[in-house]
């Protein structure tokens, strides 16, 4: 009976010998699949776990620069219950026109202005608003 010859494994910077447990590796590179030790197995996952990670952000940075909205801020003079001129902010989204006001012309105001506009979206939308200033 001829000697059974060792498993390899396929990766050609494998340090960690013949190993007795061959996988089938789900990883596919020019179109054929290949076969790693546990050793490499661990690492090519490991590095696809990263790589989809990084993926993952890349999208969720492209929806975030997608769902921004640009608004313009107009300072004014609204009328309060006691009939007092109390200096104002009105927020305008960029994209609908849908407009909010809030007392005062601080950044307090303006950011809840911002809030105002995604909380009452005519289109339902859960966007980002942001003001140049």
């Amino acid at each position: 009976m001829p000697p059974i010859p060792l498993w390899r494994c396929e990766n050609p910077k494998c340090t960690a010998g013949p190993d007795g447990t061959r996988m089938w590796s789900p990883w596919f590179w020019g179109g054929e699949a290949f076969s790693l030790c546990t050793t490499c197995e661990a690492e090519v996952r490991r590095t696809a776990a990263q790589i989809n990670y990084a993926l993952a952000l890349i999208d969720a940075q492209r929806n975030k620069e997608e769902m921004t909205v640009n608004c313009e801020v107009e300072e004014f003079e609204a009328e309060n219950d006691a009939g007092r001129l109390i200096p104002s902010v009105r927020v305008t989204c960029g994209r609908c026109g849908h407009e909010t006001e809030s007392y005062g012309i601080e950044g307090p105001s303006i950011r809840r202005c911002l809030v105002l506009l995604r909380e009452e979206c005519p289109a339902g939308q859960d966007n980002f608003y942001v003001t140049e200033e």
